[in-house]
């Protein structure tokens, strides 16, 4: 999805460098001559990358026509089933759908030729670690010009090779504009962190720096703590996210007081159940108020807060039942979650500013939120209420309700 040469000088220590450029060219798997100009520090070699003996693979010095002519329902088929594990080590990449000619472009690259494009994918496969992409949509469409074209949208995750092993996500779209032939002659990646989509590196390099260095809110595509209900993020804008959570059960409990929702709900994990057995504190904990600050009405909903039971309930009917008459089990992970993350101390004003802010970014890109959200206002907190502010992490979440969250084109 990405071409990280700009990056090179950033991720690798000029140590590293200085060991690799004495090693023979012909003990360095799959480089390919853009790295070596980084490695050596002269002028670019002549030489082509050798192929993993390991696997067979397709020949993809392939002319800009095609001789055969290939359907654009079979590059889409072709796509679907290699983009999933196309960044994976030793993955098997089709390169025969591509022109020799192909032009790359992201908000990072630009650059032309099947020798770079190949170059590219195998520097993503083996540079970084655990790569894994979700493809959430492909479809066929029409490019700007009106030539035929392959989009997808995707989430795209790895670990960057950092002492501290950060975990980078980027979502966005690929287009693949066809030619007569079939062929792959343009692909031009968008990401969502970018908003206008403009060519800047600058910007680029930014947005994946501020994700190594993030403190805890660079948005895991999926959260790294066991005890922590899964998702997968969707969408990830400047101002805020879109996850999609696994089903997932919560055991919640009606409140006035903090404190005292917090003793009802630490009571049912150490045994006041139907198994009366001890299960595992998780985290976040979530809290749901009423959005109007007039006295409450019998009508108004109740101020809610709510543990995530572990990760092995997916069902509210097969959870272990409160004892309590006043708390209940609900189910979770039906709609999409927009989020909205900050630090500090989350007081109503806090709560109340991000929301909001939300609220006014989700209207602005016209997504749809779920019927009620707007009589509450619902927000998470991670970290106990005697840690540092300034370490702590609080969201607000508003549900929505709008099937194109998925969808290539939206």
């Amino acid at each position: 999805m990405m071409a990280y040469q700009l990056l090179l000088p950033v991720l690798v220590p000029p140590t590293s460098a200085q060991k690799i450029k004495l090693c023979r060219i012909d003990n360095i798997p799959a480089l390919s001559p853009a790295h070596t100009l980084f490695l050596t520090g002269k002028k670019k070699l002549s030489f082509n990358p050798p192929l993993n003996k390991q696997k067979t693979v397709r020949s993809f010095f392939v002319s800009a026509k095609h001789e055969s002519k290939q359907s654009k329902e079979q590059i889409l088929e072709a796509l679907r089933e290699e983009l999933p594990a196309m960044f994976e080590p030793g993955a098997n990449v089709d390169y025969s759908i591509y022109a020799k000619t192909v032009h790359f472009q992201d908000p990072l690259n630009d650059f032309v030729g099947i020798d770079k494009y190949r170059g590219n994918i195998s520097f993503l496969q083996t540079f970084f670690k655990d790569s894994k992409l979700d493809l959430h949509g492909i479809a066929l469409g029409k490019y700007k010009d009106g030539r035929d074209m392959v989009i997808s949208r995707w989430t795209l995750a790895m670990t960057a090779p950092l002492p501290w092993s950060p975990r980078l996500a980027f979502t966005g779209t690929s287009e693949y504009v066809l030619d007569d032939s079939g062929a792959v002659v343009e692909h031009v990646d968008k990401w969502d962190s970018l908003p206008g989509q403009e060519k800047s590196a600058a910007k680029g390099v930014l947005d994946l720096l501020s994700q190594m260095f993030s403190s805890g809110s660079g948005a895991p595509v999926q959260p790294s703590d066991p005890q922590q209900p899964p998702y997968l993020l969707v969408r990830r804008y400047p101002a805020f996210e879109i996850r999609s959570y696994s089903p997932c059960v919560v055991v919640q409990t009606p409140y006035t007081s903090r404190p005292a929702a917090y003793a009802a709900l630490d009571d049912y994990l150490v045994g006041a159940n139907s198994i009366a057995r001890i299960l595992p504190r998780t985290s976040p904990v979530v809290m749901q108020v009423p959005s109007s600050s007039s006295p409450p009405s019998p009508s108004a909903p109740p101020k809610l807060m709510s543990y995530f039971l572990p990760s092995r309930y997916t069902d509210a009917s097969a959870a272990p039942v409160p004892t309590s008459p006043d708390m209940c089990l609900a189910s979770f992970g039906s709609r999409p979650v927009a989020v909205a993350q900050f630090s500090g101390s989350a007081t109503p004003e806090a709560v109340m500013f991000h929301r909001r802010a939300l609220l006014r970014e989700l209207e602005k890109g016209g997504w749809a939120v779920a019927a009620g959200e707007d009589s509450i206002i619902r927000f998470a907190q991670y970290d106990a209420i005697y840690s540092l502010p300034w370490n702590r992490r609080n969201e607000v979440w508003v549900l929505l309700d709008d099937p194109t969250v998925n969808d290539p084109f939206r």
